[in-house]
C-alpha cells in the first residue's frame, strides 16, 4: 500500500508541476499587458478612452431545447460547458446541421471571442472571456453566451481579451447588483464600459507576444493533460490491484 502510494504521489507531483507551469504563463501575459499599457482603470500612461459602444457590437445566442439535441452535428455552446473561461467539451451536445436555415445567426466559429453573461452572485463563473478553439469548424451558440463582433480598425481582438480579463475590469463588469441569487451582465453593461484605445501598432505588438506565449502554453497544457490521464490510469491499475 505504501508503495502504490508513492506512485501516486509522484504521479500526482507531475500534475502539480506541470498545472504550476501553465499558471506562469497566465502570469507573464498579464505582466505583458500592465508592462505595456499600464493598469487599465488608473490609465496612468494617459491613453484615449471611448465606450465600448462605438467599437464593438454584442451578439447574444439563441434558445435551443434539450429536444434539439442529436448525436451528431454541429456542437452547441452552453454557459455550463464554458463558465470556467475555456470550452469544457465533456458533456458537449449538437443540434442538427439542418437548423443552419433557421438559427444561421448564431454559429460561431474558432478564433470568435466569446463571453458568459450569467452566473451566481459572489462566484467567478460568469464575465469569462475566453477565445474559441479550432475543435470543430463550427459551432451554435445558446442563451446566455455572448459573441462580440470587434470594430478591427480600432481595436485588436486579442488586446480586448486581455483587456476584459484584468480583475479591475472584470469587477467592473461583475459588480452590478441586481438584487437576485443569479447574476447577469447585460448588453449596456459591456456598451458602457471605458476602454483605454492605445495605437493599434502597439495593440498588434501585444498580440503578437502573446501567440508566442500561448504556443509554449499550450505545449505546457498537453503535458498537464498527459500527466492527468496518467493518473487516472494509475488510480484505477490500483484499484484492480494491478499497481505493483
Amino acid at each position: 500500500q505504501q508503495r502504490i502510494a508513492a506512485i501516486l504521489d509522484q504521479a500526482d507531483a507531475i500534475i502539480q508541476n506541470n498545472r504550476a507551469i501553465v499558471q506562469k504563463y497566465d502570469a507573464l501575459t498579464q505582466s505583458l499587458f500592465l508592462d505595456m499599457f499600464g493598469d487599465p482603470v488608473k490609465n496612468e500612461k494617459g491613453w484615449e478612452k471611448n465606450n465600448c459602444r462605438n467599437i464593438l457590437k454584442v451578439i447574444g445566442g439563441g434558445v435551443f431545447k434539450s429536444s434539439d439535441y442529436v448525436k451528431n452535428g454541429i456542437p452547441l455552446i452552453r454557459i455550463g460547458s464554458v463558465n470556467k473561461g475555456y470550452f469544457d467539451d465533456r458533456e458537449t451536445v449538437f443540434i442538427p446541421e439542418t437548423y443552419i436555415k433557421t438559427h444561421k445567426k448564431y454559429l460561431v466559429y474558432p478564433n470568435d471571442l466569446l463571453i458568459t453573461l450569467t452566473g451566481t452572485v459572489g462566484k467567478n463563473d460568469y464575465g469569462n472571456v475566453f477565445k474559441l478553439g479550432n475543435d470543430y469548424e463550427k459551432y451554435y451558440l445558446n442563451q446566455r453566451v455572448a459573441k462580440f463582433e470587434i470594430n478591427e480598425t480600432k481595436i485588436d481582438s486579442v488586446f480586448f481579451e486581455f483587456y476584459l480579463k484584468q480583475n479591475e475590469i472584470k469587477k467592473l463588469l461583475t459588480s452590478v447588483s441586481r438584487g437576485v441569487r443569479q447574476a447577469n451582465i447585460s448588453n449596456e453593461d459591456i456598451y458602457n464600459l471605458e476602454i483605454i484605445l492605445p495605437s493599434i501598432n502597439l495593440q498588434n505588438q501585444f498580440a503578437e507576444r502573446v501567440a508566442m506565449i500561448e504556443a509554449q502554453k499550450q505545449q505546457a497544457q498537453l503535458e498537464l493533460a498527459k500527466s492527468e490521464e496518467l493518473f487516472q490510469s494509475l488510480l484505477q491499475r490500483a484499484f484492480k490491484g494491478e499497481l505493483n
